[in-house]
């Protein structure tokens, strides 16, 4: 942790709800030697994998570095990356009682290959589902959303429009929120303000 983030301690006593797009971020390092023969692009030795928290597992590494406590709200695929995702957000401490487990469901991941030489991206892959959460999936969230929202002080929802931010969990989350007196902040992707609206009562 760098001097400038260790010395926010008033963070330890933070407790956060964050809600969101769960990812997964790749990197493949590498090195461009030679052009392919079997079409004109580059090719990239790998020589190193690294795996990160992307989107709002972002957010959660980010108010964990800074010690707060976290609780994730989230949707993940009954996939490998789900897994992978499920791990990483284990291993920086937040608590994972609320992210649900679509089997039905790709989580997305960001596969991106980079050059050491050039020391950026030259390709990126990605894997995922965007559609949003329906039926039983979106009934859990909302509910948990309502049941378990009362321990946090602030309530971050991260929106990347991978389909888990949907209408009727925002207004779950900004309805509750209201309630309870907790703060809202929200972190949006989708040009439409409307999406965002607190509702008045």
């Amino acid at each position: 942790m760098s001097r400038s983030l260790a010395g926010l301690r008033p963070f330890d006593s933070c407790r956060v709800a964050v809600i969101g797009d769960l990812m997964l971020d790749e990197y493949l390092w590498g090195h461009i030697e030679r052009i392919s023969p079997e079409a004109p692009v580059p090719i990239l030795n790998v020589v190193r994998r690294e795996f990160m928290l992307g989107g709002a597992g972002n957010v959660v590494e980010n108010l964990r570095a800074l010690g707060a406590q976290v609780t994730v709200f989230g949707v993940l695929g009954g996939d490998f990356t789900g897994t992978q995702v499920h791990d990483l957000l284990r291993a920086h401490g937040a608590d994972l009682a609320e992210v649900i487990i679509d089997p039905g469901r790709k989580t997305t991941r960001k596969v991106r290959l980079m050059s050491l030489e050039h020391g950026q991206q030259v390709f990126r892959l990605d894997h995922e589902s965007t559609h949003t959460i329906l039926g039983e999936i979106e009934d859990r969230l909302v509910s948990a959303i309502q049941a378990h929202l009362a321990g946090a002080q602030v309530v971050v929802c991260s929106d990347y429009m991978k389909g888990v931010l949907t209408g009727r969990v925002l207004n779950a989350i900004f309805a509750t929120a209201r309630r309870l007196g907790i703060s809202s902040i929200v972190g949006p992707k989708d040009s439409s303000s409307q999406k965002y609206r607190v509702p008045t009562s």
